[in-house]
């Protein structure tokens, strides 16, 4: 449970410091790396809080006025960045790459990153520096804390960083639907297994950038109940009568608790954060509901 404790109940704003010859604002920057349209929430010490319409924050220290090569270089920043991202404008296409850490900041990641064009004014869903592939994002998202990570990716909307943080959810709450479902009382756990089940897709939602919401993952779980209920039914029958069975009875009935969390838990990453139609959703889900020949575990 611990990287889901520092992900989601530690989770802060990242803290990106700033560097380069661009002439474009804080807000253009970000706006065209994916984050939409910023407004600026408070400034301390330097650092000025952003936060965009998916309500996801970062703050900002803007040292474009610094030169690193000097011995005074980047100012002494507290708290530390994150991050360093260095920004140019370039005829060039987009590119980013990792630099050698900055001598002020050891141990701070440094990325280079350059627009093919200007970014243009900041609005809603713009991405002026959008790549056909965004593995940029994922290893940006991947080099900050892990405290830090879950709001980054909301800010960039960026899927594969939110697919990735999301799938942490998984075997956690897979464990504990294991656990619930191998009580020995029949029937018994299936409110507490939906209401685990629903926060579970409720944190997903929040990944993908929206408000977590109970009342969406419950009218998700609803969805795919509606295409699978009969079957869905039936495998939850069949869990409480395999009870009493002795030994065996409780532990096969808790391997399908957790497979049952595990394909609702795949379901929501498919739909909220990569988009997939409901149909597919459903489809996956059942696939992932089948009888396996290993448990599923990640």
């Amino acid at each position: 449970m611990i990287p889901i404790k520092r992900i989601y109940l530690d989770r802060r704003a990242p803290r990106v410091c700033i560097l380069g010859a661009s002439k474009h604002t804080m807000e253009e920057l970000f706006s065209g790396l994916g984050a939409g349209y910023l407004t600026a929430e408070s400034t301390v010490s330097g650092w000025t809080q952003f936060e965009n319409q998916n309500h996801a924050t970062v703050s900002i220290f803007d040292a474009r006025n610094y030169d690193p090569n000097s011995d005074s270089g980047v100012p002494n920043l507290d708290p530390a960045p994150d991050i360093v991202m260095v920004f140019a404008d370039s005829a060039a296409s987009f590119d980013i790459g990792l630099a050698n850490p900055l001598p002020q900041l050891p141990g701070v990641p440094v990325f280079n990153l350059s627009a093919k064009s200007p970014p243009k004014k900041a609005t809603e869903g713009d991405s002026s520096f959008s790549l056909s592939d965004n593995d940029w994002q994922e290893q940006l998202c991947a080099s900050l804390p892990l405290e830090a990570q879950l709001e980054f990716a909301r800010l960039l909307s960026a899927k594969r960083a939110q697919a990735y943080i999301a799938s942490t959810l998984l075997k956690s709450f897979g464990a504990v639907s294991g656990a619930i479902g191998m009580q020995p009382i029949p029937l018994a756990d299936m409110p507490l297994l939906l209401s685990i089940q629903a926060a579970m897709v409720a944190l997903i939602v929040h990944t993908s950038g929206r408000p977590a919401n109970i009342k969406l993952a419950s009218e998700f779980l609803a969805a795919l109940g509606i295409s699978a209920g009969a079957g869905f039914l039936f495998r939850e029958t069949a869990r409480a009568l395999l009870r009493f069975i002795p030994l065996w009875g409780n532990a096969v009935s808790g391997l399908i608790a957790g497979t049952g969390t595990y394909a609702i838990g795949r379901a929501a990453i498919a739909y909220f954060i990569d988009d997939s139609p409901l149909i597919e959703t459903r489809r996956l889900f059942l696939s992932l509901m089948k009888p396996q020949k290993k448990p599923i575990l990640g």
